[in-house]
């Protein structure tokens, strides 16, 4: 599945996006961006709390609560009109520290470009 490239505006916006969030929220999304295949069209990431606590120190609460909170954020892009995109399409959090994120298809760009 092939996914249109944001235009640099698209791509300030997904870093403008990030770098307004939340410290432990920020972290899921780089985690999460460096794990998703743009190109390829893979829209479902699996991560655990060993990964999420491993570069930044949060506990089990903090990615749970980073998880719920994505799926409220969205990328504001403009251009000539306005679009707001959701970062997520569904997530599912597991007794055992494990989270399962599926990101909206429009995301997908936005994430692939944060990996650049």
């Amino acid at each position: 599945m092939n996914h249109k490239a944001p235009s640099t505006a698209g791509k300030n916006a997904a870093v403008r996006a990030v770098h307004t969030m939340r410290p432990e929220l920020a972290h899921l999304v780089r985690l999460a961006s460096s794990r998703v295949d743009g190109a390829g069209g893979a829209r479902t990431v699996k991560i655990t709390v060993a990964d999420y606590q491993k570069a930044a120190g949060f506990d089990l609460a903090d990615a749970a609560e980073a998880v719920q909170a994505l799926i409220r954020r969205q990328i504001s892009a403009g251009g000539e009109g306005r679009s707001e995109i959701n970062w997520l399409e569904k997530y599912e959090l597991y007794d055992s520290g494990r989270a399962s994120l599926v990101f909206s298809i429009q995301a997908l760009p936005y994430l692939h470009a944060l990996k650049i």
